[in-house]
């Protein structure tokens, strides 16, 4: 009878350990995921102020126009290539657009007629911009009337552009998931955006 018990404890205690490392497993997992995901979103939000901070002062640097291009796209697409290669040179698939807000010389103080251009490089896995858009009323808001620091008496109040960046970083190997068996689910895309107004 003694026997039995010990047999039956040893089995309950098995068992228990086994469910306490299973727990143990998983709490690895979801810290080792929170871990990757922090330090992947801190990257991608340094980059992309960086590339912002270039991007507004497109007209003082390049002595262009507001209006964006294709070229800016291409230009800003080297530097985050640059940005965010590896120590060995490779790049990870990322996705990088950018977006102008702009508003029609009709537009007055009071009625705000915008209007949109888009940029943005190939989509990879994981990572499609030109669906994922930030509202376009909120950006519009974020918008100034006024006159350029440098206006001449001929030039007329308006509406500034907005200027918005997105950098988009697919979703890393979740090691939860496979803790739990499931190896076709990845951590969700980041989707790391920045939007301001340009420097005259």
């Amino acid at each position: 009878m003694l026997w039995k018990n010990n047999r039956s404890e040893d089995g309950s205690s098995a068992i228990e350990f086994a469910l306490y490392m299973f727990i143990f497993v998983l709490m690895c997992g979801f810290l080792m995921d929170m871990s990757f995901a922090i330090i992947n979103k801190s990257h991608a939000e340094r980059v992309n102020n960086s590339l912002m901070m270039i991007f507004r002062e497109r007209i003082a640097f390049y002595n262009s126009t507001e209006t964006i291009t294709q070229a800016d796209l291409i230009h800003l697409k080297s530097i985050s290539d640059a940005l965010l290669k590896k120590e060995d040179g490779s790049i990870d698939d990322y996705q990088l657009a950018i977006r102008m807000i702009s508003f029609s010389s009709r537009s007055t103080q009071n009625r705000q007629i915008p209007s949109e251009l888009f940029y943005a490089s190939p989509a990879v896995n994981g990572c499609d911009s030109a669906r994922n858009r930030s509202d376009q009323n909120r950006l519009a808001a974020m918008s100034a009337w006024g006159l350029r620091p440098s206006a001449t008496k001929d030039e007329a109040v308006f509406w500034y552009p907005v200027y918005e960046i997105t950098l988009c970083i697919p979703g890393s190997v979740s090691y939860f998931n496979r803790a739990l068996g499931v190896f076709n689910r990845n951590l969700s895309s980041l989707y790391i955006r920045n939007a301001s107004l340009p420097r005259k």
